[in-house]
């Protein structure tokens, strides 16, 4: 009988093993896992790169604030 993810097993062990969707497809085209520690340095990315994502994310953030601004003042 296949043992289910819930149960424990009969050794007092747990699995520590995690289900990953697509961990065959990873694998099939060559690439690991995703590295979320590499994500987390962002010191690490080349300078365009950065200075693309805060033009990004400073365009964004200045679209929202005038959004609200003309919602708010000018009713």
């Amino acid at each position: 009988m296949k043992r289910h993810e819930t149960q424990k097993l009969e050794n007092g062990k747990e699995d520590s093993s995690v289900y990953s969707p697509t961990e065959k497809f990873e694998q099939s085209q060559g690439a690991g896992p995703l590295n979320k520690e590499g994500l987390k340095r962002i010191n690490g990315f080349p300078k365009a790169i950065k200075f693309i994502g805060i033009l990004l994310f400073g365009g964004l953030g200045l679209m929202i604030a005038i959004a609200l601004f003309l919602q708010i003042f000018l009713k």
